[in-house]
């Protein structure tokens, strides 16, 4: 993550000086297309940041502790984001908790193939069935039964990291064409 923080504040550097340049040559077409680049610069690398981050947060949650539990209840919900949704209970020093999970998966796409995919997931959850549940040490009421990291975090992740390397790599190699060039 520190490489990451460093190749952000170079680029940050790097496109505020495009900006002041830019002002300095005083083209307005320039001006607005270097400041929407910055725009979109800024807003890609805020939010990639914190998709990495939670990112990072999920794959974190799989070192986390394990206790068995049950499931307490297992249906599709929604009408439009079709998802499964489990409700499971487990116990930790005789302390009763309650989970719920929409076992990974996005809540986008076609939705005959949403509710197919979701028909098939909660088959494998039925009432009663004994789940290994992941549980936070820190904090046991936050838990989860599917352990991989569902495909849709790393599409985030990598989008925004496009859109924020893409805006970078246009700002500058457009920052630095001549006045002629950009008409």
């Amino acid at each position: 993550m520190t490489l990451y923080y460093s190749f952000i504040v170079i680029l940050i550097v790097a496109m505020l000086l495009r900006v002041v340049f830019s002002i300095v040559r005083k083209n307005t077409l320039r001006k607005r297309l270097i400041v929407l680049l910055l725009a979109l610069f800024a807003c890609s690398t805020t939010i990639g940041y914190f998709s990495a981050a939670h990112l990072s947060q999920l794959r974190a949650m799989r070192d986390w502790p394990t206790v068995t539990g049950t499931v307490i209840e297992s249906r599709i919900v929604g009408e439009k984001a079709i998802v499964p949704y489990v409700v499971y209970s487990y116990d930790l020093n005789s302390n009763p908790h309650l989970g719920t999970s929409d076992l990974g998966t996005p809540a986008f796409g076609n939705k005959s193939k949403r509710l197919n995919e979701a028909e098939t997931l909660i088959a494998d959850y039925p009432v009663g069935t004994r789940v290994d549940v992941h549980y936070d040490p820190v904090d046991p009421r936050n838990s989860y039964i599917v352990s991989a990291v569902p495909w849709n975090a790393y599409a985030q992740a990598g989008i925004w990291l496009f859109l924020s390397f893409g805006s970078a790599v246009v700002l500058m190699f457009f920052g630095f064409k001549s006045k002629q060039a950009v008409r």
